[in-house]
């Protein structure tokens, strides 16, 4: 690690790496006077960038940052041990066994070991905390060697007696839209409360422009860039990009379907996870680097997304 430390042009290339490893290519790394190996690979990383951008922009149409949909695998109502009450009909045939199989069956014997840690802490505070909802990133066993990674949602549900169930978990995997082979007709979405849920019957959309499609893209790119910029603002973007907020935004959420402020929040937190779990250094270090105005603040964000804190999430990693 101190070779990294020491040398900034390879911290340079392993942030840019991670940065790519990621799925952002927006950013390159800067040449510099030297004529030796290291240069050649600045050169070689920024041609595969290059190469990568040429790749994904060959159909203007096509919107890799937004070309997924969570699709609900599987539902179960779990009590207040977290212990699995009912399931959807799916259930068993996703984790390949018998209904009776998961019946009374604790979340916890599902889960692979990378999530033990992360599952103990939720299900020890999730209850005495007021938040209705959390969603988090489970990795669950399968048939064979390989874990399956999964997002997952669990909300709270309020009935007039407690001996019954009272959460509901959801499980969810992020297809590409192209794999999906009916448009689905009904969902179930849950309100910011976390509790209650209602159907959705979804509405076809038109498909934006190529010039709204153009100009999305322009923003994405500018927010990726200047993402360490605690203060930047939708003013501040349009300014930048020669056009109004209101147009800016409305272009960005026609493409994205989020809004500016979300996907910005969404990429910092994206990204200070990656450098939790790659880089050496402080969590104060790492929330400036992920555009976090203090420390405090990125704690309280970090730990509202994923249920710990940064630090907590550090012990679950070196405990694995």
């Amino acid at each position: 690690m101190d070779l990294f430390t020491k040398n900034p042009r390879l911290q340079a290339i392993r942030e840019v790496l991670i940065e790519l490893a990621s799925g952002n290519l927006t950013y390159a790394l800067p040449r510099s006077a030297h004529d030796d190996d290291t240069e050649a690979l600045v050169l070689l990383i920024n041609k595969v960038i290059e190469e990568f951008q040429k790749l994904l922009n060959a159909d203007v149409f096509l919107n890799p940052h937004s070309s997924y949909q969570f699709v609900t695998r599987v539902v179960f109502i779990i009590d207040e041990h977290f212990k699995i009450c009912n399931f959807n009909a799916g259930a068993p045939s996703f984790f390949e066994v018998d209904p009776d199989v998961l019946t009374n069956t604790p979340v916890a014997t599902l889960l692979a070991p990378p999530s033990h840690t992360l599952w103990h802490t939720f299900t020890t505070q999730f209850l005495s905390q007021k938040r209705n909802c959390q969603t988090m990133e489970l990795y669950f066993k399968t048939k064979g060697p390989l874990y399956l990674k999964m997002h997952t949602a669990i909300s709270k549900l309020l009935y007039p007696h407690k001996e019954q169930p009272f959460m509901v978990m959801t499980i969810m995997e992020l297809l590409p839209t192209d794999q999906l082979a009916h448009p689905l007709e009904h969902s179930y979405i849950s309100t910011l409360s976390g509790y209650e849920y209602q159907e959705a019957v979804s509405q076809p959309q038109e498909k934006p422009t190529k010039e709204v499609v153009l100009h999305a893209e322009k923003t994405y790119e500018y927010i990726m860039k200047h993402l360490t910029d605690p203060t930047l603002t939708i003013p501040d973007i349009a300014k930048a990009l020669h056009t109004n907020s209101s147009k800016l935004s409305s272009e960005f959420r026609q493409v994205f379907h989020k809004s500016i402020p979300e996907f910005k929040r969404e990429q910092q937190l994206r990204i200070s996870k990656v450098y939790l779990e790659a880089l050496p250094t402080s969590i104060h270090t790492i929330a400036l680097k992920a555009g976090f105005k203090t420390a405090a603040h990125f704690t309280r964000v970090f730990k509202a997304h994923y249920g710990v804190t940064p630090s907590e999430y550090l012990n679950t990693l070196y405990r694995m």
